[in-house]
This record gives structure tokens, sequence and C-alpha cells, in this order.
């Protein structure tokens, strides 16, 4: 039996270039939970990245319960390189989320499935938004799929950016995700636009089943966030009129011309009107959970490249009305207090 402070770890559940993850049980309520022990970071970094995401209170972003080093004489009972317990690595306990993510529903997703899973991503990054956080990794990967839906996971805890040497000019992020200020580095231009164009390929690979400038190999893929022209839309289901549009504003070159805040988003998104009734299909992702043994791989096909996702400064948005396209905001709609 492994324990680890007032968990059990139970056995690997999946594994990937920088991480392993280990499926264990808190003893004393019997809750299963995740554990996330890093090959790559800097323990005092994570804490500093654990504290501030420690502040998101939202039922679509993942909750981190512990987090500490490893203490020495953990012994794995599997030869396999992947169960390594090395002494001191640093390790993140999180909620156990056993369906999978959204990479196996890329191109799968009906109309009605398709649009509360944006609008619940949408609402989540306008909560992580309000206190400061931006993601700079957002990726179908990096969405688990929980008993109630979707949950964004991996807020800059799979690396530790320290500020400083993250302004150094080391691009950061998944190159098929990334904003062009993510690709420039141009770190001065980070904020809820950001994370928003990510959204935007991330919408684009559900509805037809790739990001919009996939197979260009990684220097041709930033290169194209740069400079390239979208492609033909082509999604595998039906979507409304004007989805086209929507995505074509989140996937600007410059992030002024995105919409300002994932609250514009959302709302221009409700705003859509639906396919025909005859084209629509379920409401929500259907997948059975996972075999509590059965191991995954994680970010096999879309690794995240130099630094982690992080936290950046917000900007403060001019008073006042603005005379632009955005569709009106539900009476309803309160704005959260900015965190500055």
């Amino acid at each position: 039996m492994l324990d680890l402070g007032p968990f059990r770890l139970d056995h690997p559940a999946g594994r990937g270039a920088t991480a392993t993850v280990w499926r264990a049980t808190h003893r004393a309520r019997g809750t299963p939970v995740a554990v996330k022990i890093l090959t790559a970071a800097d323990a005092a970094q994570l804490a500093r990245e654990i504290r501030a995401v420690a502040r998101l209170d939202h039922p679509a972003i993942i909750r981190v319960h512990d987090h500490g080093q490893l203490p020495p004489g953990l012994v794995p009972p599997t030869p396999d390189p992947a169960a390594r317990l090395p002494a001191g690595a640093p390790y993140i306990v999180m909620d156990w989320h056993a369906r999978g993510t959204l990479v196996e529903h890329a191109g799968r997703l009906p109309w009605p499935a398709l649009d509360a899973t944006l609008t619940v991503l949408l609402d989540a990054l306008a909560h992580a938004h309000a206190r400061g956080v931006i993601h700079r990794d957002l990726k179908p990967a990096n969405v688990l799929l929980g008993d109630r839906g979707p949950v964004v996971s991996d807020f800059g805890l799979v690396f530790a950016a320290d500020t400083a040497t993250d302004r150094e000019g080391r691009a950061s992020g998944t190159p098929n995700y990334m904003a062009p200020e993510q690709v420039r580095h141009d770190w001065r231009r980070f904020g809820p636009a950001t994370d928003l164009y990510a959204l935007g390929c991330l919408a684009w690979t559900l509805a037809t089943g790739r990001a919009p400038f996939a197979g260009r190999g990684v220097r041709g893929v930033m290169q194209s966030h740069l400079t390239g022209e979208l492609p033909i839309f082509a999604p595998i289901h039906p979507v409304p009129d004007g989805f086209t549009r929507w995505l074509g504003r989140l996937l600007h070159k410059h992030p002024d011309a995105r919409y300002r805040f994932a609250a514009d988003a959302a709302a221009a998104l409700r705003a859509l009107p639906p396919p025909p009734d005859d084209e629509l299909g379920p409401t929500a992702i259907t997948t059975p959970p996972r075999d509590p043994s059965s191991e995954i791989l994680l970010d096999d096909d879309d690794p995240t490249l130099y630094a982690p996702p992080t936290l950046a400064a917000l900007t403060a948005a001019p008073p006042g009305p603005r005379t632009d396209d955005r569709p009106p905001l539900p009476p309803e709609y309160h704005r959260p207090d900015p965190p500055w």
C-alpha cells in the first residue's frame, strides 16, 4: 500500500512527457482523486502557481486539493518506468474525472452538444479572467469530461513559469492552439483575447475534427497563426448561420479585433439561430466512464512547448459604451469586478 499523506496511491492511470497521473483514494472519505506527479518542474514556482489557481472556484475548472513533494521510500508495485516515484518530485492532487477528454469527441459533436460545451468553457474562462488568470494552453486534451460536463484543467500545473524568465522571449503553448501574440511572445498583449483565440481553435477542432492549421509542422503552424488565412470551414455536423463569422472573430490575428471578454463571445454565441430541428442531435456529450484500471496517454498528439500556461496581468477596459458590433448583453448580466 502506497500512502501519500491522507491519500492512498492505487495505480498509474496516465502518463505523458512531463508527468504521470495516479488514481488515488482519499482514505478517510473513500473518494477517488488524481495525483499528478511532475518530472519537469520547480517546486517553489509550482507552489506559487497552485496558490493562484486555488483562488478559482467554478464547476468547470479543475479543483486542486493538495500539493507537495514525494517523500523518500515510496516503492511502486511495478518496475514500469511510468510508475516511478522519485523522492522530492512535485505532485498535485486534483479531482478525478474518469470520462476522458474532448480529444475523443473532435468532429463528433452535433450542434446542441457543441453549443453547450462552448458555453460552459466560456463561462469558466470568464471566471478565471475576472480573477487575473490567463490559461494560455486551452486545447481539447486539457478539457476533461466529468459527470456534470467539461472541466478545464492544467492551469499552469504541468510546468511553473517564472514571470521574469517568461519575459525573456520563450514562446509557450501548444502550436495548434497558440494565439499570434503567444507565437511572437508579445507578453504585453496576453489577456482574455489570448484564451479566446485558443477557444476558437478548439471550437474549430470540435466542429471539423482538426485544428485550423493542423498538419503543417510546428514551424508552419506557428507561421500560419501569424500570417496565414483561415482554411475553408467544413464542419462535420450542421452549425448555425453566423457560426463561421463568430469563429472568424475569435481567430482574428490582432487581439483587439477579437471579443474583448469571454462574456462577449458567449453573448454572441447565444444570439446565433439554431440549425433546423431535423439537423439537431443530443445536447450533452455522452461518454461512458473509463475502466478505472485502464491507462490513458496525456497530451499525446498536441504536447505543450517550452514554458507553461501562466498568470498574466490584465488591463482595464475603457469606461463607457463602445460602438462596435457586439450583441446586446442580457438584462440579467453583471460584469464581475476586475482583479486590479
